[in-house]
């Protein structure tokens, strides 16, 4: 926050007072009678910070919340060591991370700076990683600060990736991705679970040939129930018997045959 905003915000009721400063700290903002109010320090690779203030909720009390959210925000930013300016950051955000093949896959994608503001004049593209590597564009939507995708062709059950890169006034932005699966359907042993109603309908429908349903519990009753009914059962069939069909006929004709042979080789007709 520069110094009108600071000017701004309204007074705080008071605040700790240091006795003295290390050697290496320094102010970063003091009181009106030059106080130290704000002091950091980089000792070794480390960073420190010291805040002698004990009420800037009336900032965000008083209508100046975006600046008590900056104010805290620079201030963790700054501990961690992420305070550089141009560091920018590209995130892709899916509701689930699992589908089943030909699903709709949606995501959402954007590119915010180290204070998580959007960039307005970033500009993404994305693409579709299959598990062997390859990529294929996918179109995005901007939506407000973000930017929206589908995709609706992913069959081949696999790991695959969405990746969205992008820039800013020609400064690139980086890439960002997000893994999702495609998993492999079995329609078959989708649902394996027992569906008695189903077979109680399929035993009505049957009923008149005895179909019937029993439970589990009542399997050994009906097992006895079986054993215990008659194995005599008349069953009509037709059949037809006709001379021909017959051994000696076959013999008399093989007979007759066998004999005009004979006869014929005897008198010399052959």
């Amino acid at each position: 926050m520069n110094r009108q905003v600071w000017e701004k915000l309204p007074p705080l009721e008071g605040g700790n007072k240091f006795e003295a400063l290390k050697p290496g700290a320094r102010p970063l903002a003091v009181t009106s009678d030059g106080k130290p109010l704000l002091v950091a320090a980089e000792p070794g690779n480390g960073r420190v910070l010291a805040f002698a203030g004990d009420s800037t909720w009336h900032w965000y009390m008083q209508d100046f919340e975006v600046q008590h959210k900056r104010f805290w925000r620079q201030v963790i930013l700054w501990l961690a060591k992420k305070d550089d300016a141009d560091e920018k950051k590209l995130w892709v955000q899916m509701s689930q991370r699992r589908f089943s093949p030909g699903a709709k896959i949606e995501f959402t994608a954007g590119a915010h700076n180290t204070e998580n503001e959007a960039i307005a004049n970033a500009s993404l593209t994305g693409a579709l990683i299959s598990a062997d590597g390859k990529r294929r564009p996918i179109a995005l939507t901007r939506q407000g600060e973000t930017w929206t995708g589908s995709l609706r062709d992913v069959i081949e059950p696999g790991d695959y990736s969405i990746a969205v890169s992008g820039m800013a006034a020609s400064t690139p932005l980086g890439e960002a991705k997000a893994r999702f699966v495609v998993f492999e359907q079995d329609l078959e042993m989708e649902n394996a679970a027992a569906r008695p109603e189903l077979m109680a309908s399929l035993a009505k429908m049957t009923s008149a040939n005895g179909g019937d349903t029993v439970a589990p519990e009542e399997l050994p009753a009906l097992l006895k129930r079986i054993k215990e009914q008659p194995r005599d059962r008349q069953v009509e069939t037709e059949t037809k018997f006709t001379p021909w069909d017959s051994p000696p006929f076959f013999l008399a004709i093989v007979g007759v045959l066998v004999t005009e042979w004979y006869l014929r080789k005897r008198w010399g007709w052959v």
